[in-house]
């Protein structure tokens, strides 16, 4: 199914690994309180603060937002609206793509696991993409902004070893409506870039 689109924009589909990790520093930043001593959680430890930051920031932009919308005619109750589902979402869900044993040798903090099979068999691609969608309700997962309140990344991250397989995981969810994009370079790029402790299998 990828295939159909490799001479597209890939941007449309993926994000950068420095972007998925900042996704997870957030969703690390905000599991702190329930599970302090987590040693996945002292892993990412340098991402938090920064994680928080962006939390604080994001809130202050919709606070801004829903302020300024109240006060001009035809548009607050949009603006409003906008705003507080902003300030309400999560970090974005993490779904690793994976085969079980590559997940039992290293995986993300805050992720969830659903094998890329699932998303190709036509037997079970409709339970994988309702559980994603499940999993988003469940967490309240929402997209990571930037301060000045741009999307850089959806809902719905994919991640593999590589980036392949997590592409063609983000296809099959963005052609079901669930907003999905594949972190490029997978936990390789993650490996080499951010953490180079993070255990591998390659």
């Amino acid at each position: 199914m990828a295939s159909s689109r490799l001479g597209s924009d890939l941007g449309e589909l993926e994000v950068s690994a420095a972007t998925a990790m900042a996704a997870v520093a957030e969703a690390v930043g905000a599991q702190k309180a329930t599970s302090p001593t987590s040693l996945a959680q002292s892993r990412w430890a340098a991402f938090v603060p920064q994680a928080e930051e962006v939390l604080r920031e994001r809130d202050e932009l919709a606070r801004s937002i829903a302020s300024e919308g109240g006060q001009a005619a035809g548009k607050g109750e949009d603006e409003d609206e906008h705003a507080s589902g902003s300030a309400a979402r999560g970090p974005p869900l993490v779904i690793d793509v994976r085969d079980d044993a590559q997940w039992s040798v290293v995986r993300l903090p805050g992720s969830r696991h659903l094998p890329l099979e699932m998303f190709k068999s036509r037997r079970t691609r409709e339970r994988a993409i309702g559980l994603v969608r499940s999993w988003v309700i469940e967490t309240g997962a929402g997209p990571l902004l930037a301060p000045d309140g741009r999307e850089v990344a959806p809902a719905v991250l994919t991640m593999c070893r590589r980036g392949v397989r997590s592409l063609t995981a983000a296809e099959i969810l963005q052609e079901a409506g669930v907003p999905a994009k594949s972190a490029a370079g997978g936990l390789k790029e993650i490996k080499a870039t951010v953490d180079s402790d993070l255990p591998s299998y390659w």
